[in-house]
């Protein structure tokens, strides 16, 4: 129980960020891979831009001034009956680049998760496996109507679904977790400031895939993770001026350290890293340190 507790822990807070250009938070939304009724941790998070920019060519750009991002986030996860979840997450950002802050609420997200292969008795080889989709809500400001480069956003803006698949499984003191996850933004027209239309239309899916693994003392997990982003072009076309957009994507490394304060309660400590694994393209990278708080219930 201990080795799923920290599973849980780690494995929806570690992949929860994204490339820092763009403001946003994962489409991952929080669920109960644990037996217990419900969940609810709260993260703080602090994310510098290291590589302000990667061209479509793959080429590293370094600015004398890097974007700053504070992250606050809440995410709450309920059972309903025995396989069937609901889960939510709700983001508050704050942006400083330079003499100016921008703060607000970022993308919320809602889904609602299946557990098709649950684990009723230990076996050796079968994992822990999960279903979910969900709706991302355009709270956030959008970077498609920001004025000075999208350092104000605070996500994409645009209405969203999203669909995944996460399996866990514990050997021993070991604990495994694999993600995939899809997501694809519905074609809007937004009005800019100036009362001018802007038409926004996604042409394929976004998504990442996500590996984790853990090493489990009786009050502590020790947790390395890796995961690879990927952004398809999304068009916007104001007036007669069409942008094609570009294809975005980078890979991203998590180490982390848990303990529990109670029997129902742990924190988190995680450090995430942009600019180490994967092939980034039109993109920017950053490094987060966060700490997370969490609370859990039993059934």
């Amino acid at each position: 129980m201990v080795q799923i507790l920290f599973l849980s822990i780690l494995c929806f807070q570690s992949i929860a960020y994204s490339a820092a250009c763009c403001g946003g938070g994962s489409t991952v939304p929080s669920l109960v891979t644990t037996d217990d009724r419900a969940q609810l941790s709260t993260s703080f998070s602090y994310s510098q831009i290291k590589i302000d920019s990667v061209d479509g060519a793959g080429i590293w750009f370094k600015n004398a001034d890097h974007q700053m991002t504070k992250t606050l986030k809440f995410d709450y996860a309920y059972v309903l009956d025995s396989d069937i979840q609901f889960g939510c997450s709700i983001p508050l950002v704050q942006k400083q680049f330079q003499d100016q802050t921008y703060s607000g609420l970022a993308d919320v997200q809602a889904a609602i998760g299946y557990e098709y292969l649950p684990e009723r008795e230990y076996n050796l080889f079968k994992p822990k496996a999960f279903v979910y989709g969900g709706l991302i809500f355009p709270t956030g400001f959008s970077k498609y109507k920001s004025m000075n480069g999208g350092v104000d956003a605070r996500g994409q803006g645009l209405w969203g679904i999203s669909l995944g698949h996460v399996a866990v499984k514990n050997y021993l003191q070991f604990d495994l977790m694999s993600l995939i996850d899809l997501h694809h933004y519905f074609n809007q027209d937004l009005k800019l400031a100036n009362n001018e239309s802007l038409k926004i239309r996604q042409n394929g899916l976004g998504g990442q895939i996500n590996f984790a693994a853990g090493y489990n003392t009786l009050k502590s997990r020790w947790g390395f993770s890796a995961a690879w982003f990927y952004e398809d072009r999304i068009t916007n076309q104001q007036q007669n001026i069409q942008d094609t957009g570009y294809i975005e994507k980078y890979g991203q490394i998590s180490l982390s350290y848990s303990y529990m304060l109670t029997e129902l309660a742990g924190v988190t400590f995680n450090y995430s890293d942009q600019t180490i694994i994967g092939t980034p393209e039109s993109t920017s990278l950053g490094q987060t340190l966060s700490v997370q708080l969490n609370q859990r219930w039993t059934r």
